[in-house]
């Protein structure tokens, strides 16, 4: 948001930061009914990640901004909620990819498909997903459409409830969405490599 306020201060763009005010007037509109005080029945992201709960998530965006959008609900999950998930976009994984869920019962424990669905979508992706969701019946099956006037308030809604759904999940399943202790071993252990490097390099080249 800085910068594109600073491109408009320079003029090489106009009208943007007003259209950031509309989606930020959008997202405190919404944090009423996604908050956590307001009950499940009525909580559209609490709904979402109880359909998600003890499965592995699979997130389907689209060609444009919700390619962003589906990146950033697979990797909140996976971040916060510290459960498995995967993303793919349509058109492309039309060909192949939906094939390769037929033994998807078989090889996990379950399985919850996730659309990023946009109701202003008129294009054949909105058939694709439409469809790809109808031949997938047997997981479940979760549409999460993007809410807002303009692509930049969608975009912002997508971030946004990506959040919310990813640490309701993390409560469910009793975890804390700050902790990074699989992140911070990692971290470690390469910490560790380079520095027994660095000791074997200056052992081979003593100082004197």
């Amino acid at each position: 948001m800085p910068v594109v306020a600073v491109m408009e201060k320079l003029e090489l763009l106009t009208g943007q930061v007003e259209k950031l005010a509309y989606g930020i007037n959008l997202l405190k509109n919404v944090r009423e009914t996604i908050r956590s005080e307001v009950p499940q029945a009525r909580n559209i992201a609490k709904q979402t990640a109880q359909a998600l709960l003890g499965k592995l998530s699979v997130v389907y965006g689209a060609t444009g901004y919700r390619t962003v959008v589906a990146e950033r609900l697979k990797n909140q999950i996976s971040s916060n909620a510290k459960s498995a998930a995967c993303r793919g976009n349509f058109p492309d994984v039309v060909e192949g990819t939906i094939c390769g869920w037929e033994l998807a019962r078989e090889q996990c424990k379950g399985v919850a498909f996730l659309f990023i669905t946009d109701a202003d979508d008129r294009s054949e992706v909105a058939d694709q997903m439409a469809a790809a969701r109808e031949a997938l019946e047997e997981y479940a099956t979760v549409n999460v459409e993007m809410k807002g006037n303009t692509n930049i308030e969608k975009l912002l809604y997508g971030i946004y409830i990506a959040d919310f759904i990813s640490c309701y999940l993390a409560f469910l399943y009793g975890v804390d969405p700050t902790a990074t202790e699989l992140t911070t071993r990692i971290k470690a252990n390469l910490e560790g490599e380079e520095l027994t490097e660095q000791s074997t390099q200056s052992s081979d080249n003593p100082q004197v």
